[in-house]
């Protein structure tokens, strides 16, 4: 085994690199939540915005927890192994079901810390889907949802959506490119509130302009309405603090398999999450394995 890959095994396994980050224990109690907004906007435009999904503080401390976490070399994904991110579900399942009805967390997602540096951009326009997903009475079947750990501006790369009443690719030429981007909105957040969007959505990240202060922190959670279609390759999570730190681990080395070719992830984390997959694919998940 190269020592690179040696070296990444010893840490996620071998020592208390889970604590050693800092993240918050517990309930966020000074969140307070209000999706006001959204309830009134995702049902037509298929995009909302939940202010105070987090609490500053906690924004504030998920940041720092997310930015140690790369001090030990490791890509920001590895922040799914920690229980204090999934935390935000307690308060973010209820509203998402408000609007498609009784939903379930997949293991789908993605984290960034993008610094201040002008050039530097979110990932390209996409789709979370590229099929018109609905339930039987037309509701969405899979939502995105954005999470901001710090301001975010539309100098500092903020999520960029085109809504679905305005968007010539929905429903019928999903997969049209080039993607018409002319009726894209910016989606400023303050740290602590989230954008969620139907996964049919055009979206990006936009650009970090001169001048920018301050990185872009973020991650990203996916939810689909129960027995709905869409992502049926993809596992629920459910408690998630019950689950061993394997399973964890398994957990962000299916994301970097899904999503590592869209940003800058170290070969040796890209061999280990091979090795996990490969693991996966001819034992089946660590949790059948334990």
């Amino acid at each position: 085994m190269p020592d690179p890959l040696r070296e990444l095994f010893h840490l996620l396994e071998r020592t208390p690199w889970t604590t050693s980050v800092g993240a918050p224990l517990g309930e966020d109690e000074a969140a307070a939540p209000d999706a006001t907004s959204a309830l009134t906007t995702f049902p037509t435009d298929g995009v909302g915005v939940v202010r105070g999904l987090l609490s500053r503080p906690r924004a504030e401390a998920l940041a720092a927890a997310l930015c140690r976490v790369e001090e030990l070399g490791l890509p920001p994904v590895f922040v799914y192994a920690l229980d204090a991110f999934w935390e935000p579900l307690a308060r973010l399942v209820p509203i998402v079901e408000e609007l498609v009805g009784p939903a379930e967390v997949l293991a789908d997602g993605w984290a960034w810390n993008i610094p201040p540096r002008s050039g530097l951009s979110g990932w390209a326009p996409h789709r979370g889907v590229y099929e018109p997903l609905r339930q039987s009475d037309g509701r969405p079947s899979v939502v995105n949802v954005w999470i901001a750990l710090s301001d975010v501006t539309v100098d500092t790369a903020c999520m960029h959506v085109v809504p679905l009443t305005k968007d010539p690719g929905y429903p019928d030429a999903l997969r049209r490119e080039p993607f018409d981007v002319t009726h894209a909105r910016p989606y400023p957040l303050e740290a602590g509130s989230a954008l969620f969007w139907d996964a049919c959505s055009l979206h990006w990240g936009g650009p970090m302009r001169e001048g920018a202060t301050n990185a872009r922190t973020a991650y990203s959670l996916t939810l689909r309405a129960r027995g709905a279609p869409g992502l049926e390759g993809l596992d629920a999570v459910t408690s998630f603090e019950k689950l061993s730190l394997h399973e964890r681990l398994e957990l962000v080395a299916v994301q970097i398999l899904r999503y590592g070719s869209l940003a800058e992830v170290p070969r040796p984390v890209v061999d280990w999450a091979g090795l996990l997959g490969a693991l996966r694919d001819r034992h089946g998940p660590v949790k059948n394995r334990e």
